[in-house]
């Protein structure tokens, strides 16, 4: 049979965000070796590796075409940390390897699942007003939860002195619009590639008035005092567009990151 002329639509799934906190974190590289698996690399700024950890208020999943959302009101938190891939006679492919994810919605985790055989962890979240202050929480079972404070209203603070990029506009091309998102696969033997474009209407440096990562820091096997934040960003009215099939990449040794999800999915 000949082939159509007209190639069927490739699937994408939109997520729509109210409010968006972006908290990124300075780290020595060393600690991101055992989660970063090969051959995807670290991109490293001034010698040092970065992590995000992202809250998001988000309004619907959805996918064009259908009769409505996927999924609606919902959070999420995403620890992210950004790589490159170089594959053969091509240039380098650059965006956010997803290292934890949490959501509140059991419609969220199945769809990652099935997707990209992504374990999500379910968690306490709240994001929103609360009298002086924007509050974002996340609290996984029994254990302590990562916390962000902003200050209400909301007001775009000078550049940090001491941050990794010398300007804002270098910390939002470098973190805010990655090419795609790397997901280990829950058996540790690929890495699924999906294509991904990001944007925000708005995004606002913010001075957070307080600020705790512990849960990050459990996942990195840190000490405290060894992540060190770098800039806060918050983003209003973001949609997230995902096309899928995401490109599969073959690890080239097995991922801590891809055998934790397995394990926790054979406990589950």
């Amino acid at each position: 049979m000949a082939r159509p002329a007209v190639e069927w639509p490739i699937p994408v799934y939109t997520l729509e965000v109210r409010d968006r906190v972006v908290a990124s974190y300075r780290i020595a590289p060393r600690l991101l070796g055992p989660l970063v698996p090969s051959p995807l690399l670290p991109e490293l700024h001034r010698r040092q590796a970065l992590v995000t950890l992202t809250f998001a208020e988000a309004r619907c999943l959805k996918s064009p075409g259908h009769a409505g959302p996927l999924v609606s009101e919902f959070h999420l938190a995403e620890v992210l940390t950004p790589v490159r891939w170089q594959g053969a006679c091509r240039p380098a492919l650059r965006g956010q390897l997803v290292l934890d994810l949490f959501t509140d919605r059991a419609a969220i985790a199945r769809l990652l699942r099935t997707s990209l055989e992504l374990e999500p962890r379910f968690a306490r979240m709240s994001q929103g007003p609360e009298q002086a202050t924007y509050g974002c929480r996340l609290d996984p079972t029994g254990r302590p939860g990562n916390r962000v404070w902003l200050p209400r209203p909301l007001v775009e603070a000078p550049w940090c002195d001491d941050s990794l990029f010398d300007q804002q506009e270098s910390a939002e091309a470098a973190l805010l619009h990655p090419e795609c998102y790397f997901t280990p696969d829950g058996h540790g033997r690929a890495i699924w590639a999906t294509p991904v474009h990001q944007y925000a209407r708005a995004t606002t440096h913010v001075a957070p008035t307080a600020e705790a990562a512990p849960v990050l820091a459990e996942l990195l096997g840190a000490r405290p005092e060894e992540v060190t934040l770098d800039h806060v960003f918050f983003q209003k009215r973001c949609t997230h567009t995902w096309s899928f099939p995401p490109e599969r990449i073959p690890m080239a040794h097995p991922s801590r990151l891809g055998m934790r999800s397995l394990i926790s999915r054979i406990a589950a």
